[in-house]
């Protein structure tokens, strides 16, 4: 008796192993009626227990993330995807949704990350959430204080006449350098910054009496408030430059200690080729703006175009840190290694800017 027991067991236990396959698919298949007949709770739960089976399941990765994101179960999503893009590393669409998964989970700096590589891996306008994408990417560099990278990226935006109330305002926040996403902003801030986006999209959109008429608001109703006078400075610069350093005199008295001001002002005296004027500025702003890229960038170019490459490098290298997508920042830096004898150094930032160019004409309207 003891024997045939035994022996029934060993056939059970071999039985279950042979049918491990079956087991995966039978689930597997159990996930995708639950899916198609809109029965969520049990498709994740099948997909858990599939991927769980086989965990270099790519599509049961897939669908997990994505029931989890359309659900609002966004660190379930994050757990899903993040297993998506190591099986699928040049999947667009599972990057994408990862860095929006990590947005929700306030997980910022892995979601900004991730969401660049998802529209870098897209064929520009080949997303059916490209506009969710790139709002997304433009508040983060807003929130890591890459401000005029995220103003870059609002333009896209305009340009195509894309606007709600909410881009609005997220654009405004940017305009104002203020560091916060729109749901963390104060009120304060978010009625300065619906002017203020207001105000630059139709700047951007050329539409001129449109600003005209927003700036004049803003300086009315918020004067006092920091980078207010800078924004309109940087409207004023190109057309009525003596205006504009009026405008960044009084953002100084309203705001000592700006280091924006201060490197605008020095840009204007390099524009002139008052290389004496500039470098006090520019050598405060990069000093009180360790965090501002164009601080770091005016110091090292007024240094660069005073005989100093080797004291300019450092600064220019900062620029870039902060800000790498700036072309501007990597051809000064490649003009400062030349001018070292560091060719080799010289040819990789100038390979990064063709680099960084394709890439801006591959994305523009």
């Amino acid at each position: 008796m003891g024997a045939r027991v035994l022996i029934a067991l060993l056939a059970i236990a071999a039985g279950l192993g042979a049918s491990r396959a079956a087991t995966f698919e039978e689930v597997a298949a159990r996930a995708a009626r639950a899916r198609s007949s809109n029965d969520i709770p049990r498709a994740m739960e099948a997909y858990r227990e599939a991927v769980r089976l086989k965990p270099a399941w790519a599509e049961g990765w897939w669908f997990l993330g994505t029931l989890a994101y359309d659900s609002d179960h966004y660190a379930d999503g994050k757990e899903a995807f993040s297993h998506f893009v190591r099986i699928d590393a040049k999947a667009a669409p599972g990057w994408s949704l990862l860095g929006l998964c990590e947005f929700e989970t306030g997980d910022y700096a892995a979601s900004l990350e991730h969401i660049q590589r998802g529209l870098q891996l897209s064929a520009a306008g080949q997303s059916d959430i490209e506009e969710v994408l790139r709002f997304h990417e433009a508040m983060l560099l807003a929130r890591a204080g890459r401000f005029d990278a995220a103003l870059q990226k609002y333009g896209w935006f305009a340009r195509r006449g894309v606007t709600n109330p909410q881009l609005l305002a997220a654009a405004g926040l940017a305009a104002l350098r203020i560091p916060a996403l729109p749901a963390s902003a104060t009120e304060t801030q978010r009625e300065a910054a619906s002017v203020a986006g207001r105000t630059v999209y139709a700047w951007m959109r050329k539409e001129f009496p449109d600003a005209e008429e927003g700036f004049r608001a803003l300086l009315s109703r918020f004067s006092s408030t920091p980078n207010v006078h800078y924004l309109y400075a940087s409207y004023l610069l190109p057309s009525r430059p003596a205006d504009a350093m009026l405008e960044l005199q009084r953002e100084l008295a309203v705001n000592p200690g700006s280091a924006d001001a201060r490197a605008m002002i020095a840009l204007a005296f390099v524009r002139h080729e008052d290389l004496r004027a500039a470098l006090p500025y520019a050598k405060r702003a990069a000093e009180e703006g360790a965090s501002v890229p164009m601080a770091q960038y005016i110091y090292g170019l007024v240094l660069a175009k005073t005989g100093d490459p080797q004291g300019a490098a450092p600064r220019l290298e900062s620029a870039v840190k902060l800000d790498p997508a700036n072309v501007e920042y990597h051809m000064a830096l490649a003009t400062a290694y030349s001018r070292m004898g560091r060719d080799a150094d010289a040819r990789k930032e100038r390979l990064e800017t063709l680099s960084l160019a394709q890439e801006d004409s591959l994305h523009a309207p």
